[in-house]
């Protein structure tokens, strides 16, 4: 990113249908700032698709016409997930895709605000919402189920959809071939199904990541591959 190429791009590209932030280091402030600027004072007609990282939203934003367009919106909203005007939602009549990027912290006391952070999303979801993608680290979901830092029921349910049907675990990593699940000790296979229901990204396709005019399916291909897995598995 080159400020202010990508900002001055944008104030003049309204006519786009999807727009995704993203950088390898994090983002200077003076870029957010103008791109804050101009998704708050530009009007985007066409614009369908908005992954953003590190831009804040407030309740004017939530209400603006090229907003109540989006039908797929991704977020990075860090610990901070009460801060985004999520009631605001309730009446967005096009939102069918939600991402949040949650940076968890792994404690006793994080199944329970992790389960309390996704009903609180839920409880104010547009009745127009298909799938809530919860992306978290890794090492995290690996963390909680091998090492038991705490109680992993919670994550269990919430993987398998059993908080919300709607509601998938994403975790940021490689091919799930590539994954090294053979610990000595610990039911590999158990693990896979755990797994099994969490759609796996590689960085490349998160939505603030991936490379423009990449021809791997994004992050909502590989979410809506998983959510018809898990629904024929439980009505196996």
């Amino acid at each position: 990113m080159v400020d202010p190429v990508v900002t001055d791009l944008l104030s003049v590209c309204t006519k786009i249908n999807r727009f995704s932030c993203y950088a390898q280091d994090p983002i200077p402030d003076t870029i957010l700032e103008k791109l804050a600027s101009i998704l708050a004072t530009e009007e985007f007609p066409n614009l369908r698709h908005l992954s953003v990282s590190g831009i804040g939203f407030d309740h004017e934003d939530i209400l603006r016409p090229y907003f109540q367009k989006l039908t797929h919106l991704a977020i990075d909203i860090g610990d901070h997930y009460g801060c985004f005007p999520w009631q605001e939602l309730r009446n967005h009549s096009c939102l069918t895709h939600i991402l949040v990027d949650i940076h968890l912290e792994l404690h006793s006391n994080s199944p329970q605000e992790f389960r309390s952070a996704i009903l609180h999303m839920i409880s104010n979801a547009p009745l127009s919402l298909r799938c809530l993608v919860v992306l978290v680290d890794w090492d995290k979901l690996y963390e909680s189920f091998f090492q038991q830092m705490c109680d992993r029921s919670i994550f269990s349910d919430t993987i398998r959809g059993k908080i919300d049907k709607r509601v998938l675990v994403a975790a940021h990593t490689g091919d799930r071939e590539g994954i090294n699940m053979m610990i000595v000790g610990e039911d590999a296979v158990q693990f896979l199904e755990y797994v099994g229901y969490v759609v796996l990204a590689s960085n490349n396709i998160v939505p603030w990541i991936y490379l423009p005019n990449s021809m791997q399916e994004d992050i909502w291909d590989r979410a809506e591959e998983v959510l018809q897995r898990r629904n024929a598995i439980d009505k196996a």
